[in-house]
């Protein structure tokens, strides 16, 4: 997890999120477009990806930044 923080502290993660953007339009449609939920979204599916077995804190932060 130190990777992806440091991912995400140097602004990696919100440019994958804007990539990913028009994806998670379509999948969360109640989301306004520019929601930095997208950047932990996406930390989350790339924690996953990678296999990483503590994932599930980006997972929970996603879920609560959705919920706001």
């Amino acid at each position: 997890m130190g990777l992806l923080k440091i991912g995400e502290k140097g602004g990696v993660v919100k440019i994958l999120g804007k990539l990913m953007e028009p994806l998670f339009v379509k999948l969360f449609p109640e989301l306004p477009k520019g929601h930095p939920v997208y950047g932990s979204i996406t930390l989350n599916i790339a924690a996953n990806m990678l296999g990483l077995d503590n994932a599930l804190l980006s997972c929970l932060k996603a879920m609560s930044e959705m919920q706001k």
